[in-house]
């Protein structure tokens, strides 16, 4: 695209933001010339014409920086929504996965009873527990019956598996709760790629995160514990990061505490020196719900 190109596009796009700029413009002209007319009418005049531009811009400041604020929030709800159907489209695909890993299974099980002439149940148990440690990473799991929240913890448990960081979940939200789900999976991901990056700087074998999801009262909590490094400097302020990749880290951090406030709720974290843990915790307040529930 041509810089010209570019140029017709905004004015396009931001009207509200170019006619904030042709008033304060016209508001300069009127100014720069009121020390060429000393007539008291014309000077009244000019005065009208002052006030006037002054209040209308402060008014098209006050719309242009409404527009610009929806724009944005707009925009950041449109990558999150592109986000959440890619994580759900990779789920569809694991649980074809899944499936047919699960009729491979049983058709092996038949064949293994057919050939050793399996006869008691130890040997059958033994023989399922070996087929199915051999299937184990693909084998869907299901970790909540929120279809977005679900797809994304079986998303990080696979990253999780890969970087051998041991981890455990619990997720208790359902579906439908009053919160939208690109709202919920922007807050996990988030979480869980903060968690799983300071994992990555720990040793193995020493890694882990804990994942506790819940409804408690009208409010969805999210918290996350995980590992640390052990002279590791903890910078959890938004904006700031000891982490390689410190712009992206700290725009996460902005995402959940812009989404805490404007759902009434908070965000916060506790780092435990003794155990190398840190406990992460987001909560949401579920809009219109009654808090005695």
């Amino acid at each position: 695209m041509t810089f010209s190109k570019k140029i017709v596009n905004f004015l396009r796009n931001e009207k509200q933001v170019v006619l904030f700029l042709c008033i304060e413009t016209c508001f300069f002209i009127v100014t720069f010339l009121s020390n060429f007319f000393k007539n008291l009418v014309c000077q009244s005049i000019i005065l009208v014409l002052v006030i006037f531009f002054c209040i209308f811009s402060l008014y098209l400041l006050f719309k242009a920086l409404h527009y610009l604020d929806t724009s944005y929030e707009k925009q950041i709800k449109e990558t999150l929504l592109a986000e959440q159907i890619n994580y759900q489209n990779q789920h569809i695909l694991s649980i074809m996965q899944s499936e047919k890993d699960l009729m491979k299974i049983r058709k092996e099980l038949q064949l293994a009873v057919r050939n050793y002439n399996i006869k008691t149940e130890d040997e059958s148990r033994k023989l399922a527990d070996c087929l199915l440690e051999v299937y184990k990473d693909r084998i869907l799991i299901s970790y909540c019956s929120n279809k977005v929240i679900d797809a994304v913890l079986y998303n990080k448990s696979l990253l999780m598996k890969k970087l051998h960081i041991n981890y455990a979940i619990t997720a208790l939200i359902n579906e439908n709760i009053g919160i939208e789900d690109y709202v919920l999976m922007a807050v996990l991901v988030n979480m869980l790629d903060n968690a799983i990056g300071a994992c990555e700087q720990v040793t193995f074998g020493k890694r882990k995160v804990l994942i506790d999801l819940y409804k408690k009262s009208n409010y969805v909590i999210f918290k996350v514990e995980n590992s640390i490094r052990t002279n590791s400097n903890i910078e959890l302020t938004s904006g700031k990061s000891t982490k390689k990749n410190k712009e992206n880290h700290g725009i996460g951090l902005q995402v959940i505490e812009s989404i805490c406030k404007k759902y009434q709720g908070s965000y916060h974290f506790k780092v435990n020196t003794k155990t190398k843990m840190i406990t992460c915790t987001a909560i949401l307040m579920i809009p219109g719900e009654n808090t005695n529930e």
